[in-house]
């Protein structure tokens, strides 16, 4: 009988982590091992990130990251060990340690990588045991311009950086108690940087949705949750049938806390076309709401891009690099009326300020008319 796939990194006896696939994978997909004294932690990937992780390389990348944590941690404690814990004076290492060590099982993969690049960066720039203070703005804004001009950053890409550093720094005065205000980074100058805003208007969202229906229902259904509900698509992907319920004659679908940006659980009520497109998935027989061809784990964000692509060319929708299925979360904060706001704060898990500040646009629609109006007002 064939064994099954395993992969181990880091030294036993100090950071050995291990991968593996296990003879009935099921639902929970790659688990993860370490051990913890004399103890043998075992957990799934699942359980870590919130939905089943399948793919090898992205498993071991995990394992490769954990481990890399666990070895500074070990140092540190022996480094304690040997000549006394320093009470007053924390190291570079120490605060990237701590702040994964608390912080990071609550991170999305995606998160996790862009946090991981960021801290690799500052690692090389300032090294691992220089003292976390002093560490003035000046001089953290002086590396990324450096960078920038070197590497060729945008002023988007300045800001991921040096917001890593601080918010890396006001954990260390929140959480770890560190130091206080004075030794945060909070006068770091950021870069000026005005993202495109990328929302499909609201007759682009409903041709988009026409088109999938003829491409894939598990595309269709995810875009028609998605224009009805406001919600991110990870955790549209993500869903599993049993959170697909009755209430007040109308289908509804729970989003679990664990899958949601504020780690909320929220219900949200469908619409009779989104209700349709589920209705169609749930025929699929699996236990995912949109299973993957083998129906063993959920389908990949970036297969879902691929048909949202096909339907864009359908539709003779203009296809916008970095646009995707939030798009629809733009279109239905736009498109609710005003006196929706609060039931479209609760529908989409988002609060009422953040829909009106980052997701909100101009409603071409209330521009036409307003024109309209001011053509038959000036005559002529």
């Amino acid at each position: 009988m064939a064994k099954n796939w395993s992969y181990s990194t880091g030294h036993r006896g100090l950071n050995r982590v291990r991968v593996y696939e296990r003879r009935t994978t099921g639902v929970e997909g790659i688990w993860i091992e370490w051990r913890e004294g004399d103890k043998r932690v075992q957990r799934s990937l699942r359980s870590l990130v919130g939905h089943a992780v399948t793919d090898r390389t992205l498993a071991m990348d995990i394992a490769n990251e954990l481990a890399k944590a666990r070895e500074v941690l070990s140092n540190k404690r022996a480094r304690e060990t040997v000549f006394g814990k320093k009470t007053e004076e924390h190291t570079i290492g120490d605060l990237f340690t701590e702040l994964w060590r608390l912080k990071a099982d609550g991170w999305r993969i995606k998160y996790l990588r862009n946090q991981t690049t960021a801290r690799r960066f500052w690692e090389d720039q300032l090294g691992l045991s220089r003292a976390c203070q002093p560490l003035s703005a000046a001089e953290v804004e002086t590396i990324v311009a450096r960078a920038a001009a070197d590497r060729g950053w945008k002023p988007g890409t300045q800001g991921r950086y040096l917001g890593f550093m601080v918010d890396a720094y006001e954990f260390g005065r929140t959480k770890l108690k560190w130091w206080g205000e004075e030794g945060t980074l909070s006068a770091v100058d950021m870069p000026d940087h005005e993202p495109e805003s990328r929302p499909y208007t609201d007759l682009e969202a409903r041709q988009i949705i026409d088109a999938l229906r003829d491409i894939d229902v598990r595309a269709w259904c995810a875009a028609e949750v998605a224009y009805a509900t406001g919600r991110r698509i990870n955790s549209i992907r993500t869903l599993t049938r049993d959170l697909v319920h009755e209430v007040g004659g109308m289908t509804a679908i729970r989003f679990p806390g664990k899958t949601d940006k504020a780690r909320k659980t929220g219900i949200a009520v469908l619409t009779k076309q989104a209700a349709e497109a589920v209705r169609e998935a749930l025929k699929l027989g699996s236990e995912w709401l949109l299973p993957n061809e083998r129906q063993s784990a959920p389908v990949r964000y970036e297969w879902l891009v691929e048909q949202l692509r096909e339907a864009e060319t359908r539709a003779g929708v203009r296809t916008i690099p970095g646009r995707a299925y939030h798009g629809f979360k733009r279109s239905f904060a736009t498109t609710v009326p005003g006196e929706f706001r609060r039931a479209a704060s609760k529908q989409s898990g988002t609060t009422e300020q953040t829909l009106r500040l980052h997701y909100e646009q101009d409603d071409m629609g209330d521009k036409i008319a307003l024109a309209k109006y001011l053509e038959v007002r000036r005559g002529g």
